[in-house]
């Protein structure tokens, strides 16, 4: 992904970003944009990401990185001190010693055209797909069948061994599924838009007990395939958008998604309980 031409800047690599996920698409409560680093600095490697991590920083520094761009908020909550003494300060005391901008696409690049859930819409192979009314969700159409089938299309789409469901009011009389909502990373909360669109299974990515209890019933399946599981595939499509958008501007910029991601969980045991 490299092409030859003019001298970017963060700021200028920011500005495409911003053109592709505007931060008027943000929520209120969410946390966008330069996180460190200055808007001056000469871009000449950026790396994508779903979360910066210990290991993703090691493989940006090996690449010669100055541009990292995280789909979640390397800073998010208010920092009281910096030391090194947690894996946070460690962390941001690394980045910072390194010399690495870092800047960060969350709720806008989930709600974009072509962000996060239009790219898991595809990655499942819904067609049709359409915005609800708030423009942060997605719906489309698979082939009908029955739940237990699309629980295994979900996982085998998304490189898994398994996925959750809860199960419906209507799996009592007919558990097809045809119409497919699509809500990556946690469960918003959200049900108007699953009602009024007669979505008969919503794919998220983590939904709280309480959430679920609450969705157990409804008119519709809720499917839980993992906050990273539904996420993980915006760090390689971000960069391909990245690199069309940077070779029209006739840059040198090369752009590279991180291979070293992996999810926080580690596959379970098998337990004997005495």
């Amino acid at each position: 992904m490299l092409f030859g031409g003019i001298i970017m800047t963060v700021k200028d690599i920011i500005d495409i970003i911003e053109e592709f996920a505007p931060r008027n698409l943000a929520c209120e409560w969410d946390h966008i944009g330069l996180m460190t680093g200055s808007y001056d600095r000469e871009v000449k490697h950026i790396l994508t990401c779903l979360e910066l991590t210990q290991d993703v920083l090691d493989e940006a520094i090996d690449k010669k990185c100055d541009l990292i761009i995280s789909h979640h908020p390397f800073i998010y909550s208010p920092l009281k001190d910096l030391t090194e003494n947690d894996n946070r300060g460690s962390l941001i005391a690394k980045v910072i010693r390194s010399n690495i901008v870092v800047y960060s696409a969350h709720t806008n690049l989930d709600f974009a055209n072509g962000g996060v859930n239009d790219v898991l819409a595809t990655t499942l192979g819904l067609v049709d797909v359409h915005s609800d009314e708030s423009g942060m969700h997605r719906y489309g159409f698979i082939k009908s069948m029955n739940i237990e089938e699309f629980c295994e299309v979900v996982a085998k789409k998304l490189h898994i061994n398994g996925v959750k469901y809860i199960e419906s009011g209507k799996s009592k009389f007919d558990n097809k599924v045809h119409r497919i909502g699509i809500s990556c990373g946690s469960f918003d909360g959200i049900t108007d838009w699953l009602i009024k669109e007669n979505i008969d299974v919503l794919v998220t990515g983590e939904v709280k007990y309480h959430d679920a209890v609450n969705l157990r019933g409804q008119t519709f399946y809720t499917v839980v395939a993992g906050h990273f599981e539904t996420e993980i595939f915006i760090s390689k499509a971000l960069a391909g958008v990245l690199c069309e958008k940077i070779s029209k501007k006739n840059s040198d910029v090369y752009v590279d998604y991180s291979v070293s991601e992996k999810s926080p969980f580690l596959e379970g045991l098998n337990v004997n309980f005495f």
